[in-house]
């Protein structure tokens, strides 16, 4: 085995508190990580408590669906994945994405926010280059706060305030380089500890993006922690934003509201 490959274990969870008893309940869970040239999945099961019927996609590879047809007020969906981590290894060549890219947030046209996403990126064709320091500039402005914000903070709130999560921070670079002619993809997945056990940011997953470049193809890039993509990362979900890349979603039959609590734990294998 390379020195390079680590094995990790990591345990996604999240739990649903319904305000009732539901009569039903449809998920679709992607917590399976892709294999990539940095990851290689070795073990991957997803748990569904109370026991929820499973449908197969064929051909599906990286999500599940299952149907809840019992009454519940609480439910708990687990992935469990042993993979194979070697940042050493390197990805093949990504063709870039084929027609428009979806449109940047409306609040990156702020005021505020677009003129300093102008200052920071003078370019419309910006180079690999560019975009880190872009990214590195994300990393030195900003505080990683998770008392900050919330889901429901704007990308104002976040700017405004210099202080927020890899989300905000994953979701203002993503509009600031769509608002000038970058393709990108909002990535989400797992920071792995460097040695026993950890976690990423406050037991969540973690998040951050990819960019398409002429010169070098996709580059994943970090500006919360301002670490190199993937030294520390496991992709899980690649998508255009941050709806677009949810690991557990679902409908309520009986549309009632819930409240969710998601916890991740990450550890090396030990021999």
């Amino acid at each position: 085995m390379p020195m390079a490959e680590r094995i990790f274990h990591i345990s996604h969870t999240t739990t649903y508190s319904f305000t009732k008893l539901t009569n039903g309940l449809e998920l679709t869970t992607r917590l399976r990580p892709p294999m990539l040239a940095s990851q290689m999945p070795l073990h991957t099961q997803v748990l569904v408590s109370p026991d929820a019927e499973r449908f197969d996609v064929p051909g599906n590879v990286c999500f599940d669906r299952f149907v809840l047809r019992t009454s519940t007020d609480r439910l708990k969906v687990t992935g469990q994945t042993t993979l194979a981590h070697d940042p050493s290894s390197t990805s093949p060549s990504i063709p870039p994405p084929r027609g428009p890219e979806p449109k940047s947030e409306a609040e990156a046209r702020h005021p505020l926010i677009f003129a300093w996403a102008r200052e920071t990126l003078p370019d419309s064709d910006l180079s690999s280059d560019d975009i880190q320091r872009f990214a590195g500039r994300l990393h030195r402005d900003f505080v990683f706060d998770q008392s900050a914000t919330t889901r429901k903070s704007g990308l104002v709130d976040f700017f405004t305030g210099c202080r927020g999560v890899c989300e905000d921070y994953a979701r203002l670079a993503t509009a600031c380089l769509r608002a000038r002619g970058v393709p990108v993809r909002y990535v989400v997945g797992y920071l792995l500890p460097s040695e026993g056990r950890g976690s990423s940011f406050g037991r969540k997953a973690h998040a951050w993006i990819s960019c398409w470049v002429p010169e070098g193809g996709w580059i994943d890039l970090d500006p919360t922690t301002g670490l190199r993509v993937p030294d520390r990362h496991v992709t899980l979900i690649r998508g255009f934003d941050r709806d677009d890349t949810q690991p557990v979603s679902g409908r309520v039959t009986d549309g009632q509201y819930f409240e969710q609590e998601v916890s991740v734990d990450v550890s090396i294998a030990t021999a």
